[in-house]
């Protein structure tokens, strides 16, 4: 993996604070599901949330060699909101089942994000 201090980011991405790389690796995990093909590299430590867009909700995460065929990644997190309502409404009034999975852009280099991959 990439070590994130030695970083340059082109402009428009930054790197991230210390409490967001877990927040991320969370939201990636549960957004991409447990049968998605980075899943167990997730749970093995093989991915790491090191940056993100200005304003966006794309992030930048630095892989282990042999997990994508590139050492970095570009996902656009959606954040879906839980059912929040009570249970017998959720049973009586069902929300449609429509279910996000993100795109995961390979990416060889950070100078690659200005050519729009993010």
């Amino acid at each position: 993996m990439t070590d994130d201090d030695d970083l340059d980011w082109p402009p428009g991405w930054c790197g991230l604070t210390p409490a967001q790389p877990e927040v991320f690796l969370r939201q990636l995990a549960l957004e991409l599901g447990p049968r998605h093909a980075l899943a167990p590299a997730i749970q093995t430590g093989q991915v790491r949330a090191i940056g993100v867009a200005e304003g966006s909700d794309d992030v930048v995460f630095a892989l282990e060699p042999g997990v994508l065929p590139t050492p970095l990644a570009v996902v656009h997190l959606a954040w879906p909101r839980p059912d929040t309502r009570p249970r017998l409404w959720q049973r009586l009034f069902p929300r449609p089942a429509a279910r996000w999975v993100p795109a995961v852009i390979p990416l060889a280099r950070l100078a690659d994000l200005d050519r729009g991959a993010g």
